[in-house]
């Protein structure tokens, strides 16, 4: 009797859903998209209803209203919509998927350095000069910032991303192959080592299986 195999492809998930958690998955996707898209729509509304706005030196106070607008900005609603892509693009191609995803938490650091640079600013220049990381949100806020927690996120979509280009390489290496000459090898700051092109026409190492090949689907 052949073994059932355990291994499941990228929609595998979607196809043994049932109709009740098909609606609870499109309840919880809707609520937390409107959630993030609140968080941000309320800020604005908050800084430009009540606190007049925003300035870059110009005015003090104005300048402030960046922090909290360019930190919910980054922290909550870039790395909260690409966490979401992640798990709903479910039609696309698992590289484009991961380029979206990576794309959005670029997107979030000039947000957050920018932010984290206006209030900076807030309180050197005023008069007189407000200490900086005197309470505990400023610590935690710092610490969330320059640790590997938020770093962590972008460092790891990028070698997500950068495994699934080398599985897009090998699944595309019979079109590229011809052209090449026998003895070349990919360049030194390609995540691939030093290779001829029979050995990348091996099955595909345990170095590169950290992503499913998208264009390989059914081979074993």
């Amino acid at each position: 009797m052949p073994k059932k195999s355990h291994n499941k492809n990228y929609d595998s998930d979607d196809e043994d859903m049932s109709c009740g958690h098909w609606c609870e998955y499109v309840i919880v996707v809707v609520l937390s998209s409107i959630l993030l898209v609140a968080s941000l729509v309320l800020v604005l509304f908050w800084c430009l209803y009540y606190r007049k706005g925003y300035a870059w030196n110009d005015n003090l106070a104005q300048q402030f209203n960046l922090h909290p607008t360019l930190m919910i900005t980054g922290f909550v609603f870039f790395s909260g919509f690409s966490m979401l892509l992640y798990r709903i693009s479910r039609c696309c191609r698992r590289i484009y998927v991961k380029l979206l995803h990576t794309l959005f938490h670029t997107l979030a650091i000039p947000c957050v350095v920018l932010g984290f640079m206006a209030v900076l600013d807030f309180h050197n220049l005023a008069d007189p000069p407000i200490p900086n990381f005197y309470s505990i949100h400023s610590w935690m806020g710092f610490v969330t910032m320059g640790s590997s927690l938020f770093s962590s996120w972008w460092a790891s979509s990028v070698s997500c991303c950068f495994c699934a280009a080398t599985a897009l390489l090998l699944a595309s290496e019979p079109l590229w192959s011809p052209f090449t000459p026998h003895s070349a090898s990919p360049p030194s700051c390609w995540p691939l080592p030093p290779a001829s092109p029979v050995s990348l026409r091996k099955p595909t190492p345990v170095w590169v299986r950290c992503t499913k090949n998208p264009l390989r689907k059914g081979s074993s």
